[in-house]
């Protein structure tokens, strides 16, 4: 049973951030048309990047990117990422929407943590009577959240 909604392999590590969307979507779609092996997958997934090249300029994946991508369909690492698809593509929408909400929750914690807090949380935590200066946005709605929680 599936934990996690992201990939933990590295199939997907030598390609463009925007690109590696592009490819998982790849490989979605061929279970979702029908492909229910890993071979079955993989070969769709060749027919697609096939029919995209050559690519216009502006796209997330480069001619070099698919010319890549295509020799790497026959790597081990490939058929992991297709049963990967397989098994999510097979969850119940309930679980597959609560792995993809928690796996969206991670991103965002991420990014507050590296954004400085804003002015307004600022405020807020000296409105508290908060004397705690936080590092991040991440910690300031922490702190905040503590503090309400506490107030309860």
């Amino acid at each position: 049973m599936l934990t996690n909604w992201n990939f933990d392999g590295k199939f997907l590590v030598d390609y463009p951030r925007a690109g590696q969307g592009t490819i998982t979507n790849w490989f979605c779609y061929a279970v979702r048309d029908g492909q229910t092996t890993v071979s079955g997958v993989l070969s769709a997934v060749e027919y697609t990047v096939r029919k995209r090249m050559p690519v216009s300029d502006g796209y997330s994946l480069t001619d070099d990117d698919l010319t890549i991508l295509l020799e790497h369909l026959l790597d081990p690492e490939a058929e992991e990422f297709a049963a990967f698809i397989l098994e999510r593509e097979s969850l119940p929408p309930e679980e597959r929407e609560r792995l993809k909400a928690a796996s969206g929750k991670i991103y965002q914690q991420e990014y507050m943590a590296s954004e400085q807090p804003t002015a307004k949380q600022l405020s807020y935590l000296k409105y508290l009577k908060c004397e705690t200066v936080p590092a991040s946005k991440l910690q300031a709605s922490q702190l905040i959240d503590e503090i309400l929680k506490a107030k309860k």
